[in-house]
């Protein structure tokens, strides 16, 4: 199975009360809405919440050098979530309308 980049919004609220540490390189979000972009390896979703997998961070090391987390994204913190199946497709931004019947 091949892997997947999970594409998530999640509450900018959420990025800065100190996970900002794990998911964003130590800095507060610069999201000028209630939403913060995430782009990651997904490594699965359970009732807990969605895990991403290969978050690098500087952040907990004396030297600053990178370490590799499995991060959990509670679900009550994820606005919206989408997975990139194929990098080589170009995605659009946004939703595309279809009419019932055509892909």
């Amino acid at each position: 199975m091949a892997k997947k980049k999970a594409v998530l919004v999640v509450s900018k609220e959420w990025v800065n009360s100190g996970v900002n540490v794990l998911v964003n390189r130590g800095r507060a979000s610069r999201s000028t809405t209630a939403g913060h972009l995430l782009i990651a390896w997904l490594a699965g979703v359970d009732a807990h919440g969605v895990w991403l997998e290969n978050v690098s961070t500087g952040e907990l090391t004396e030297d600053g050098s990178d370490v590799s987390l499995r991060v959990l994204v509670p679900w009550n913190f994820v606005l919206c979530m989408g997975e990139l199946e194929d990098e080589e497709k170009k995605v659009p931004m946004g939703y595309i309308e279809q009419s019932p019947g055509k892909k």
